[in-house]
């Protein structure tokens, strides 16, 4: 090979590999411009710009940006309370953040899933292995970093009854004066006045709460103000000031309903109905703890209301409406219990899947990386006769390296479509997980009926108490359903694009439309979709066949078989 040959194709690896770079950092900065306006877009853009952003990120090799993108999206399905889709996205995260390691995002990304698991999923042990693991790693100048976690930490020992362990958590965190104006200080004075009175300790919660009101006076904080009296009056009641306590609940009671902090109206009417029956006056203790149960916000805290409000009732000598109440309490404390066996069986469950497939999917890309390493060897090996053999010899050995190539090539291919099927059984997984979200859907219709029902009664009976705990009810049940679209969501979660590749092909296709095609993706029967949808058999058939029409499909083609067809091709794409 003549010496100019061989310049020219050394200048041109030189030129393509400068053109290469400059499109990555062309890539990697509008992924970061991206991530900047990522906090001011609603909760549906959110997802598709963090999507946007992982697909580019991974063209481009931006490894920072997919970990920032995992740990976004962790925290984005937690909210959701998607249990399955935070362990996914935790351990894409811890799969991959060992190429690009850095402290304070690793840190940041354990609060992040400590919060998740602490106040989303209610994992409160697995929420503080995260927040001690990120302890660790924090530098000890870092006090802001420091002082978050260590209020974290002790919300989950008190979460965990271990008192004593959050006040030495919190005392030794107070003892840092450059946080004496911040607020997590004030937080940790909280949480700090909250153990001591759990512990029935007024002697020491009193001074730390009367601490708390002089500072939201001195800076004007009326909401702090009225957060900390509500609190205060149970350490009157602690120590016997029993009518000053009463005082001081009724007379916070209208800040907190005219503030953000309806929240807690319920501790106030629980404090309020425990103080009037230590005083004897059973009446109204049976009146602020019934408003306590109806406002309170904690489902796992209404069975000891009702154990109380049941005594209350007793004490009045109303025997037949405190059997009435345990009855109640017996029921939510069953829903309780299998509430908490789900979510537990759910989260192990999902680990132990999660373990099955990472040893399958490692031992599979070692393989794949074995491979792509003995290719890698042998193109270079092909570069390397390109400039130091003649033009015939390398004909000659290029054509012997191209055939033991073209063999990996097809072991490649052969493992990509393993990964393929291990996709498939996943999306199946996940599948069942949405039916059986469907069920709950058709359970919570069966709970509207029931509010209807009591509707009906108090109506009739011409009852406004009735009628109006009838009304809470409903908000309540409203409240705890509010959801956007969920099927879609949940249908996005398995294959993603569907929705939006229906409404592209589609445009005709109204959103009633599309969820009945959902269902179909889910392979709900008629009777099944029409309990759902709390509608005649005879409407769903129709709704599929106006949808089939809209979309202008054959006879000969089901519209089943069309929609499962768009699912398979965005699987492969």
């Amino acid at each position: 090979m003549k010496p100019y040959t061989m310049f020219i194709l050394f200048f041109m690896l030189c030129y393509a590999n400068h053109i290469y770079s400059q499109n990555r950092e062309r890539s990697i900065k509008e992924i970061d411009s991206l991530k900047v306006v990522y906090k001011s877009l609603q909760s549906d853009k959110k997802l598709e710009n963090l999507h946007y952003r992982l697909k580019k990120s991974k063209a481009v090799k931006y490894i920072d940006g997919e970990l920032l993108c995992y740990n976004s999206l962790l925290f984005n399905h937690g909210s959701q309370k998607r249990l399955d889709s935070v362990l996914f996205y935790a351990h894409k995260y811890e799969s991959l953040e060992h190429l690009c390691p850095k402290n304070h995002r690793k840190i940041n990304y354990l609060i992040n899933k400590g919060n998740t698991f602490q106040y989303y999923l209610g994992l409160t042990e697995e929420g503080l292995k995260s927040y001690i693991e990120a302890y660790q790693l924090i530098d000890k100048d870092s006090v802001k970093t420091l002082n978050e976690l260590s209020t974290y930490i002790s919300w989950s020992y008190i979460k965990k009854e271990e008192y004593d362990r959050a006040i030495t958590i919190l005392n030794e965190s107070l003892l840092d004066s450059s946080t004496a104006t911040n607020i997590y200080r004030q937080g940790q004075l909280s949480y700090l006045a909250m153990a001591y009175q759990l512990k029935k300790m007024p002697e020491k919660s009193l001074p730390i709460l009367q601490k708390m009101l002089a500072y939201s006076k001195k800076n004007n904080d009326t909401v702090l103000e009225a957060y900390v009296k509500n609190n205060i009056i149970y350490d009157y009641y602690l120590l016997g000031e029993y009518q000053k306590a009463i005082d001081s609940g009724l007379a916070v009671r209208p800040k907190l309903k005219g503030m953000d902090l309806q929240k807690h109206l319920p501790t106030n009417s629980e404090f309020l109905a425990l103080f009037y029956d230590t005083i004897g006056d059973t009446k109204n203790a049976i009146y602020y703890m019934k408003d306590a149960i109806s406002t309170t916000l904690d489902y796992n805290e209404i069975p000891e209301l009702y154990k109380d409000l049941a005594s209350y009732h007793e004490k009045d000598n109303d025997v037949k409406s405190a059997l009435e109440i345990y009855k109640k309490r017996e029921v939510v404390i069953d829903s309780i219990r299998t509430m908490e066996r789900k979510v537990f069986t759910d989260y192990y469950d999902t680990k132990i899947k999660f373990i099955d497939e990472t040893q399958k999917s490692e031992k599979i890309l070692l393989e794949k990386n074995i491979l792509t390493a003995q290719n890698d060897k042998q193109k270079l090996y092909i570069i390397s006769l390109i400039v130091g053999l003649s033009c015939i010899l390398l004909v000659i050995l290029s054509s012997i390296i191209y055939r033991k190539y073209y063999k990996a090539e097809k072991k490649v291919v052969a493992l990509k479509k393993k990964e393929k099927e291990l996709l498939k059984n996943h999306i199946k997984v996940r599948e069942d997980e949405l039916a059986a979200m469907l069920v709950t859907q058709a359970q919570k219709t069966e709970e509207l009926a029931h509010i209807e029902s009591r509707f009906d009664n108090a109506i009739v009976s011409n009852d406004h108490d009735k009628i109006l705990q009838s009304k809470k009810l409903l908000s309540e049940f409203i409240n705890a359903s509010e959801c956007n679209d969920i099927f879609s969501e949940r249908i996005e979660s398995q294959y993603p694009g569907i929705v939006h590749q229906l409404q592209q092909e589609h445009p005709e296709l109204s959103s009633n439309d599309i969820k009945h095609c959902l269902f179909l993706k889910l392979g709900l029967s008629l009777k099944e979709s029409a309990q759902l949808l709390n509608v005649a058999i005879g409407t769903v058939k129709t709704s599929r066949n106006r949808a089939k029409t809209k979309m202008k499909l054959p006879d000969e083609i089901s519209l089943k078989e069309y929609i499962d067809q768009l699912v398979n091709e965005e699987i492969l794409a």
